[in-house]
């Protein structure tokens, strides 16, 4: 299997067509495997997260969290862009 290799100016596009929709993908996602999710928190926190960072998440700043948190909710919009294009047969 060969795989496509999209430029960055591809990639841009794609992401920039696509980020409303997958907005409100993710947010439905959200909503509908919010038990998952809780689950999922536990243990990532729990397991590897409690390993590499101890407390200091606790310790951060309000700042600190949101900016985090956003960095965190970019990657998944990234992520629900690119399903959104390859749902529509644009990848």
């Amino acid at each position: 299997m060969t795989l496509k290799i999209y430029t960055r100016r591809e990639q841009e596009n794609i992401l920039r067509q696509y980020s409303v929709q997958a907005t409100y993908r993710m947010a439905a996602l959200l909503h509908r495997k919010r038990d998952l999710l809780h689950v999922m928190m536990i243990e990532r926190a729990m397991g590897l997260g409690y390993d590499q960072y101890g407390s200091a998440m606790f310790n951060q700043s309000f700042e600190e969290l949101e900016r985090e948190t956003l960095e965190e909710l970019a990657d998944g919009l990234n992520r629900q862009s690119i399903y959104s294009a390859k749902e529509k047969g644009d990848l």
